[in-house]
């Protein structure tokens, strides 16, 4: 949830907790100010706070107006793939991260197009998705051409998915990314 954002930019996690929790801990109970009571009449209240992580981005950018200088997020990059795979989390991992423009044009950007390849057929084992079986197999088709310029990734992604959307509808979601992330990246 963290690298996904689930809880940043203000979105108040819920929790649940009963008086013997606060007893347990040693902790006088204090009212909240942002205190949510449940409607039902139970011996546990829910709270919510703002937690207040920040963005986590695929890569941090110093000044807009210079999209090649950027700080990878390493940590999102590595262990994002690997945590949604391990705890069964398809959807996200196919939309939050496979299916997501700015991690394919990222990867190829930093020289790990071959990594992305291993990530996309590691999700392909778990979810068993034909659509990452034809996205594979169509990078694995344009790799010269997006190696030797990433820029040409959405146009590249766009001509080769577009024709196969119907069949294979879960890549709309990657051809949408491609029309609202690609001129961003690769103007």
């Amino acid at each position: 949830e963290y690298f996904l954002g689930a809880w940043s930019g203000g979105r108040k996690k819920i929790f649940t907790y009963d008086n013997n929790h606060f007893t347990s801990l040693n902790i006088a109970h204090h009212k909240n100010p942002h205190h949510q009571q449940s409607h039902e009449k139970t011996s546990s209240d829910k709270y919510s706070y703002d937690r207040q992580t920040p963005e986590q981005p695929w890569v941090f950018q110093c000044n807009l107006l210079e999209p090649d200088i950027f700080f990878v997020n390493h940590r999102k990059m590595t262990e994002l793939v690997y945590h949604l795979t391990r705890s069964g989390r398809t959807d996200d991992l196919m939309f939050g991260v496979i299916m997501n423009f700015s991690w394919l044009y990222t990867m190829i950007k930093i020289g790990q197009f071959e990594k992305a390849l291993t990530d996309i057929d590691l999700a392909y084992s778990y979810t068993q998705e034909k659509e990452l079986k034809f996205l594979a197999t169509t990078l694995r088709s344009i790799k010269v051409k997006v190696l030797k310029n990433p820029a040409s990734l959405s146009a590249e992604l766009q001509q080769r998915l577009l024709p196969v959307v119907t069949s294979l509808p879960k890549l709309r979601h990657l051809l949408l990314e491609c029309d609202k992330d690609g001129p961003k990246y690769c103007s």
